[in-house]
């Protein structure tokens, strides 16, 4: 019994851990678009994605979240009123969801929250 209560509130604390680290991959890859655009003048396209920040240097390793999913990106975008959207479908890998299966896009959540909601 006792066993079961710990693996419950490990795998709780192991999930809130992916959520933050997404949103501190989305901090970063944020600041990382903002370095590229103060060099280049613009934000990659759709097109190009985030996969032009590791051709031009930016990133040492190809972005993808805590679910072993590449970053979403695109420009225009929907979710971010100040730039491109960039994000996460969460666990699940599809829109909408709670918990660990939250959708976490720049601009649309807060970010410096911990754990899983936005």
């Amino acid at each position: 019994m006792v066993a079961a209560a710990v693996s419950v509130s490990v795998l709780g604390r192991w999930r809130d851990a992916r959520c933050s680290t997404a949103k501190i991959d989305l901090l970063t890859i944020d600041t990382v678009l903002e370095l590229h655009t103060a060099r280049y003048g613009e934000v990659p396209t759709t097109d190009q994605g985030l996969a032009l920040l590791l051709e031009r240097g930016f990133v040492k390793t190809a972005l993808i979240d805590p679910w072993r999913k590449p970053y979403l990106y695109r420009q225009p975008g929907t979710h971010n009123p100040r730039g491109p959207d960039v994000g996460t479908l969460g666990g699940d890998g599809r829109s909408g969801g709670r918990g660990e299966d939250t959708d976490l896009y720049l601009g649309e959540s807060d970010l410096r929250s911990p754990g899983c909601e936005p």
